[in-house]
């Protein structure tokens, strides 16, 4: 049986994957554009792109500042831009699909829970009502560069993971396993790295893209994954 103490912290977890990682190249398509995100529910917030550095500002001001950003891409057109954003004391995860054959995007919004947050049990999250994480993730569509308007963002739920078990090596030392229950949640089990012999079963959200691609975000207990598959 598992004990508490065989549960790593997410700063370990990142220091396992980091050596030698498989992930795609940081591609430098994006420096000097910007991108005006209109969100269906009614934010507007200008991206505007450096070489290294991501500037953000929000129409009505209720968000601005700097990051440090990844872009990758699987597709002609379509960009998986990652950062950190610190706002009002907190850190959020933002990753960006940004879709410029169809001028939309899907932001998906991860947030840690609190140091409170984390000191209330799985038990007590049950009997409360609450869902089993503490982890928040959120998925908003939109429009580039032009109003919102309904319809328009052709990313959408999908079910077309659902029976899939896949392998995924993450890194020479990071090999995972991942079945797809439903379209609500997916199990995982750690086969080889350094959460060895841990597994769970946790919700998740996947989203269709076009030219064939899909894009799953899992609220995981101790952290907010997103992934191209």
């Amino acid at each position: 049986m598992t004990t508490p103490s065989d549960w790593i912290t997410v700063g370990a977890l990142a220091d396992g994957f980091a050596p030698e990682a498989f992930i795609l190249p940081n591609l430098a398509d994006l420096n000097g554009k910007t991108f005006t995100l209109h969100f269906a529910n009614g934010w507007q917030i200008e991206h505007r792109f450096e070489t290294d550095t991501l500037h953000w500002n929000a129409a009505d001001g209720h968000s601005s500042g700097s990051a440090a950003y990844r872009a990758t891409s699987v597709r002609p057109g379509l960009y998986l831009v990652d950062f950190i954003k610190h706002e009002a004391g907190q850190a959020w995860s933002i990753s960006l699909v940004l879709d410029t054959a169809t001028s939309s995007f899907t932001a998906v919004i991860g947030r840690m829970p609190s140091r409170e947050q984390t000191e209330q049990g799985l038990y007590s999250r049950a009997l409360a009502g609450k869902a089993l994480t503490s982890v928040d993730v959120e998925f908003l569509h939109g429009s580039l560069n032009q109003p919102w308007q309904a319809g328009q963002c052709p990313h959408a739920p999908t079910q077309e993971l659902t029976g899939l078990r896949n392998l995924y090596r993450y890194s020479p030392s990071e090999v995972y396993e991942h079945i797809y229950l439903n379209d609500q949640f997916y199990s995982w089990q750690c086969l080889k790295g350094v959460e060895q012999g841990l597994c769970d079963t946790t919700a998740a959200t996947t989203t269709r893209l076009p030219t064939s691609c899909t894009c799953s975000s899992g609220a995981k207990r101790s952290s907010p994954p997103s992934g191209w598959y």
